[in-house]
Order: structure tokens, then C-alpha cells, then sequence
């Protein structure tokens, strides 16, 4: 299936530069700039849950003179689930966006906080 990226925000943590970036696959992801490889999936999509253990990986690669970060996965379908407690099924339940994702910022207080809306509507305030 092809996804589309509809939100982006840029940031700095310390001296390392990150992107988030929310699309249609409901997802919301963390781009570590500097260290690709740390890079990984903040909040997952409603399907996520009941989908084979997936493992995702991220590195970065010079395609046409310019770096990329690339994101890879691999289905394995006789791997073990995640533990399914009760508070990853509530989780995994409640906690995501049911649209594509519009829009991403930061908002800045005592600590900072990820605001992210979707086409539906929605707007979620992140811890």
C-alpha cells in the first residue's frame, strides 16, 4: 500500500536534530537525524495491534548523492506476539489516531507536549 507523509515537525534535543512526521498511515514516527538507527514508530495504528510481530529498522543510505533515512520491515508470521497484558490492549485499543494525520507540533510548557490532529477531526495532546 503507499502511504503519504502530510505532517512534519522538525526539532532539537541537546545537539541532536530529530523530524516527526504523521501521514495516512495513522502512524507517527521519530527520525533520529543524527543516529538513523534510533529512529522508530512513536504511536502505531489501529491495525498494528492484530498484524504479525513485525521488526522495523532504520539506516541511513547515500541514494543519488544525497542521504536518506530509510525505514525497513520485515513480517515474521512464526515469531512470538508482544506481550499482550492488559495495559498494551488498552493501549493498543485507545491510544492512536483512526484517520490519516494532519498535523504535528510541539507545545512547550513545563515540559513539552506533541499535539498531533487528523483528517477526522481529532485532536490528541501526547505526553
Amino acid at each position: 500500500a503507499t502511504h503519504y507523509t502530510h505532517a512534519m515537525y522538525c526539532g532539537r534535543t541537546g545537539g541532536s536534530r530529530y523530524l516527526l512526521t504523521g501521514g495516512s498511515d495513522q502512524r507517527i514516527r521519530y527520525w533520529d537525524l543524527e543516529h538513523p538507527e534510533a529512529s522508530y514508530v512513536l504511536l502505531q495504528a489501529p491495525a498494528d495491534s492484530a498484524r504479525d510481530h513485525t521488526t522495523t529498522k532504520y539506516r541511513s543510505r547515500i541514494i543519488d548523492g544525497t542521504t536518506v533515512i530509510q525505514e525497513l520491515c520485515k513480517v515474521n508470521p512464526s515469531a512470538a506476539p508482544p506481550e499482550d497484558n492488559v495495559y498494551r490492549t488498552v493501549e493498543s485499543r485507545t491510544f492512536h489516531h483512526t484517520a490519516p494525520i494532519t498535523a504535528l507540533t510541539l507545545a512547550e510548557g513545563a515540559k513539552p507536549y506533541l499535539v498531533s490532529s487528523a483528517a477526522d477531526g481529532v485532536i490528541n495532546v501526547w505526553k
